[in-house]
């Protein structure tokens, strides 16, 4: 059964469950599932998180939460055994509940320094784009005026820095405030397998707050809005390429 689904190598998300009643923690953190023992039981890398390994006891319970090549998939199960393997830290893990197919909005969050470019979008935008990708003018003239407004409308971009990103949305400090609930449009490339890819998005704003000792400067935090699925999976395989890099830096210097 684990073995049609899983492969060693996916990617896992794993939440610590706290006790039966309060359930799951907030806190994911990133891993990799290493080997499938039999039906019921794996051997995961235990996680890292800021440079340092994030410890995984014996009798502890985790939601899973596995990235494969037919989707995302959910589990749970308790740790049974912990060793090392070399540079590698291991959690053997049994499986107490069966793998279901499962869809989320939140996801492993990958801290960052990356320039991006962002800019509002405002209703009107919204609205000429629509009327122009339904051609719905008189003339030719009107046509092209609205074109130009459109362009005018477009030139208004913000350098910033993305401080984290994820495959649900990213945080970014601007010298701009935003309101809650306001379309960002961002622009920002992102290096996957050695090939470069240009990303055009949009994103809600969720929250903006000034910078402590930092006036005029903001923290903003945004998630993707009608993000087509291929280019949420190149941001998705870019964080988690990203964190095995930094893994192998950290088990290379231990």
């Amino acid at each position: 059964m684990l073995g049609s689904i899983l492969r060693p190598g996916d990617k896992v998300e794993i939440k610590k469950i706290t006790n039966q009643e309060r359930g799951d923690s907030e806190k994911y953190y990133l891993s990799q599932l290493l080997d499938i023992a039999d039906d019921n039981r794996a051997k995961i890398a235990m996680p890292i998180e800021g440079g340092r390994i994030i410890p995984i006891d014996v009798g502890d319970r985790y939601h899973l939460f596995f990235y494969t090549q037919n989707g995302l998939y959910q589990s749970k199960c308790i740790v049974v055994d912990r060793f090392r393997n070399g540079t590698m830290y291991v959690a053997v893990i049994r499986f107490i509940a069966d793998l279901e197919k499962f869809q989320r909005r939140q996801f492993f969050r990958l801290e960052c320094v990356m320039e991006i470019e962002a800019r509002i979008v405002v209703p009107a935008e919204i609205k000429l784009t629509k009327k122009l990708s339904e051609n719905d003018f008189l003339n030719m003239e009107d046509k092209k005026k609205a074109e130009e407004i459109l362009i005018s409308m477009q030139q208004d971009w913000k350098m910033g820095i993305a401080i984290d990103i994820s495959g649900g949305g990213l945080r970014f400090n601007l010298d701009k405030a935003f309101a809650k609930g306001d379309i960002i449009r961002l622009r920002f490339s992102i290096v996957v397998n050695g090939e470069r890819f240009e990303v055009t998005t949009d994103a809600r704003l969720v929250f903006s707050q000034e910078i402590f000792n930092r006036p005029g400067n903001y923290e903003n935090r945004v998630e993707f809005v009608n993000m087509p699925m291929k280019e949420r999976e190149v941001i998705i395989k870019y964080v988690f390429d990203e964190e095995r890099k930094r893994r192998k830096r950290l088990s290379q210097t231990d």
